[in-house]
């Protein structure tokens, strides 16, 4: 998750460890757990505010929006020793098989690896098609 959902999932999985590790809830961790819920999602509802007054809200953690990059080759399954190749040559990514088409994908996701194997490669053996432009741009 790269948007501000992942706060509520973080403010959520505080919630399930916090009853995960206590049978019983103390009065300390009740008030914990709605502290949390005040955060999460739309926040405390009105009923839970005037039912529980003194609950402290838990600070929301901020995300800021990340940019994730993948690089992705597909081709017809019987190409899939080609993929295969292209991780012992460039010494990065995957093979993936898809299960609903007959096609594999090269996958690199790692952000070092797209940088200082797959960009020089490219750069150094131009694609000869309509797709060296995509790479350019």
């Amino acid at each position: 998750m790269v948007t501000q959902k992942r706060a509520d999932f973080e403010l959520f999985k505080q919630i399930v460890f916090i009853k995960a590790n206590n049978r019983r809830l103390s009065l300390e961790n009740f008030q914990n757990i709605l502290g949390l819920r005040a955060n999460l999602n739309l926040g405390q509802s009105e009923k839970l505010q005037n039912a529980f007054p003194n609950i402290l809200q838990v600070p929301r953690p901020l995300f800021t929006n990340q940019i994730l990059l993948t690089f992705y080759i597909t081709q017809h399954s019987r190409d899939t020793l080609l993929m295969e190749s292209l991780i012992r040559y460039l010494n990065c990514g995957q093979v993936l098989k898809r299960s609903s088409q007959s096609a594999v994908d090269f996958k690199v996701g790692r952000f070092v690896d797209i940088t200082s194997k797959v960009i020089p490669f490219l750069q150094k053996y131009p694609l000869q098609s309509v797709k060296q432009k995509d790479f350019l741009d």
